[in-house]
């Protein structure tokens, strides 16, 4: 079964998880969303089509949603979502899956996988101990949805309970509106060194180095990439990030991050 693997990551989680699935499929291809969203369409005549992806404000990266708005598979594709989040995994699945409703798609499973926070102003991430176990828990369920996938068959749509789920959707809508915008709240102190991996790792092509500082150009994924591969802690955003500890995937290196241009 010739399986293609589309993901989005701004820290890793959703990269190791997408490389997991592949080594768990036969003839898998991992492709990372933002080097083929810039045509009108992405199209796979895959027999298995996958999409991970973190949750953001309880929804879906807007650039997970346009792959699904130009995505084009065969009819009798099994197509997939894998979802990752920090606590919960809110409205996510019936966002994505409304989405790929409406492309005439069918959705044939969807899971979620809990990983280690990497959103900053919530808080640092865990320690390593629990992160290890959490990966522990993702590799585990990585086989559980290879079984489905390879199967063949519908899977299970796995989604919170009925409120949390409704609650996520609304949030999301709402939180979409500003999201491209929302890099107004970064900033970057006197430890920059101006070597640009700010620039290089923004999956958005958001970041424009002049004078040696990062200024954002408000299409923001909110991945927070910048922030954390910073060498030296030197980006900020709002109040509440100075001196919490950053966060990558252990499993991922800083060039498996890097755009191709």
């Amino acid at each position: 079964m010739k399986s293609t693997i589309y993901y989005f990551s701004g820290t890793g989680n959703s990269l190791k998880i997408a490389r997991d699935l592949s080594s768990e499929l036969d003839q898998a291809e991992v492709i990372f969303i933002p080097d083929v969203i810039a045509g009108d369409e992405v199209r796979t005549d895959s027999e298995a089509v996958g999409i991970v992806f973190p949750v953001y404000a309880l929804g879906i990266p807007l650039i997970v949603r346009d792959l699904i708005r130009k995505l084009v598979v065969r009819h009798d594709a099994h197509v997939f979502i894998v979802t990752n989040y920090a606590q919960v995994g809110g409205g996510a699945v019936s966002v994505a899956a409304s989405e790929i409703k409406k492309r005439g798609i069918r959705l044939s499973s969807a899971f979620g996988i809990k990983m280690p926070n990497n959103y900053t102003p919530f808080g640092g991430a865990p320690f390593e101990k629990r992160q290890q176990e959490m990966f522990e828990k993702e590799r585990a369920k990585v086989k559980e949805i290879a079984c489905v996938v390879r199967a063949g068959r519908p899977g299970p749509i796995e989604k919170p309970f009925f409120l949390l789920d409704r609650l996520g959707v609304v949030i999301f809508k709402l939180a979409a509106t500003g999201m491209y915008s929302s890099d107004r709240e970064f900033r970057v102190d006197d430890n920059c060194t101006s070597c640009g991996i700010c620039e290089k790792v923004c999956p958005a092509d958001n970041i424009k180095m002049e004078n040696g500082r990062p200024r954002w150009m408000s299409k923001c994924q909110q991945c927070l990439a910048c922030m954390q591969w910073c060498p030296q802690e030197a980006i900020q955003l709002g109040k509440m990030t100075r001196g919490r500890k950053r966060y990558h995937n252990p499993d991922v290196e800083l060039g498996d991050m890097l755009r191709k241009k």
